[in-house]
């Protein structure tokens, strides 16, 4: 979707004023209007509406106290955005102006910076936000304002007097909702207060969602009481369009944010923890599951394998066949030993051509799984290549003790004695045997 072009009204003669004018021109991101009094300002925004007014703070004619008074007095710019240009650094005056109705003032004195403040107000002025909301409102009249103001942002409104309904939608919701808006006093047996309370103690988000309360009564202790609640914004009732649409965008882009930060977190934890070229778990994912997996079979009572897997002659296999066939070769074996795990086992990919097994089950039947595994392995071509395996296996019996790393050391050692063996072969840890 293409943003739509803002009105801007520059009020300043100077050169900077036109190298700004012209660079918002080139960038095609406003049509401005360049005028050198401030007369002409006032005359033309009598008869056409500029969603923002930049004005220089000495202009020929008047200064911008006098302006801006004269501005905010017009039909639709009470709540206008404009911003002062000022080369001074009177503050004195600087806050007068502000006091009168200027939004904000910035300096003249670095014509760059100020071309990239200008150029962030106006993508914030018309950035396009996408969602959905859940307004609560049981005043129609507020209720049909409150959802043009919203859709004339772009988003898609779903409208409720009672929150006692809305709640029942939320809960049965299969996304969540971009932002809910709620008056905290409505008719019926929940408050907008007790929708947000069951919002916060009862609903399981990854991201909550953000809510924004209205209210016609303006107390300290009301805002604060809702903040603790859960609220994230309060806005006061009658509606201001302007306030309105600057909260609800801050909102929703926070929280698209926000996703879009966990998201990224979650790849990143997925890069630290899975194997680029198997997909499987690696070594990070093995130490950091593995002491796990050990506690929670102490604790439940059950057995545990740990079985170490090792491609034979595997350094063959790449000088002959080249890498990529190789990196195909530990692709195909990974999918091999993950179609013979059952719920409740892993496998990992500890290094080079070495892989890692943690079965839920008994030495017993852990020998007899992973020799299913070898022989399966012996009779397949993987990647047009013959291969064959080793394992070593070790295991703690129910209810015991035993540290991943001397589980790990007593099947590498098992692994050991089926290389010695003539390799291809099945070698369980015994303490006889070494």
């Amino acid at each position: 979707m293409l943003k739509k072009l803002i009105k801007v009204l520059i009020i300043d003669n100077s050169a900077i004023a036109q190298t700004v004018s012209a660079d918002l021109y080139d960038q095609l991101v406003a049509r401005v209007t360049l005028l050198a009094s401030g007369a002409e300002g006032l005359a033309l925004a009598e008869t056409e509406m500029f969603e923002l007014v930049c004005v220089a703070y000495a202009m020929t004619d008047m200064n911008a106290e006098d302006f801006c008074c004269q501005l905010r007095n017009l039909p639709g710019y009470e709540h206008a955005t404009v911003i002062l240009f000022a080369a001074e650094t009177d503050k004195v005056a600087l806050k007068e102006a502000m006091l009168v109705g200027a939004t904000d003032v910035v300096s003249k004195n670095n014509v760059e910076q100020l071309k990239h403040y200008l150029h962030r107000h106006i993508e914030r002025l018309t950035r396009n936000i996408m969602g959905k909301v859940l307004l609560v409102e049981d005043s129609p009249s507020q209720q049909l304002l409150i959802q043009h103001l919203l859709e004339q942002m772009g988003l898609e409104v779903e409208l409720y007097t009672s929150a006692k309904k809305a709640w029942h939608t939320i809960q049965q919701a299969e996304t969540q909702y971009d932002l809910v808006i709620t008056d905290t006093i409505l008719d019926g047996e929940m408050s907008g207060v007790a929708l947000v309370r069951e919002m916060r103690n009862n609903l399981n988000e990854e991201i909550e969602t953000p809510v924004l309360a209205m209210s016609a009564i303006d107390e300290k202790s009301r805002r604060i009481e809702l903040l603790h609640l859960g609220v994230n914004d309060y806005i006061l009732k009658p509606i201001v369009r302007e306030e309105l649409q600057a909260r609800v965008g801050n909102l929703i882009e926070n929280r698209r944010m926000l996703a879009e930060i966990m998201e990224q977190r979650k790849m990143l934890e997925q890069l630290a923890l899975i194997d680029p070229v198997t997909k499987l778990y690696n070594r990070n994912a093995f130490n950091d599951i593995g002491p796990k997996q050990l506690e929670s079979a102490a604790r439940n009572n059950i057995p545990l394998c740990l079985v170490v897997a090792d491609i034979d002659y595997f350094k063959r296999v790449n000088d002959e066949y080249g890498h990529i066939r190789g990196d195909a070769v530990l692709t195909e074996m990974g999918e091999c030993l993950k179609s013979y795990i059952r719920r409740g086992d892993l496998v990992f990919r500890w290094g080079g051509e070495e892989f890692v097994l943690l079965l839920a089950c008994n030495a017993k039947k852990g020998a007899v799984l992973v020799e299913k595994i070898r022989y399966k392995i012996a009779q397949t071509k993987f990647a047009q290549v013959s291969i064959t395996a080793s394992f070593g296996l070790s295991w703690v019996e129910p209810g015991q003790l035993k540290h991943l790393h001397d589980l790990f050391e007593q099947a590498d050692k098992a692994l050991l004695q089926a290389k010695s063996g003539g390799r291809n072969r099945v070698c369980v840890y015994s303490d006889d045997a070494l």
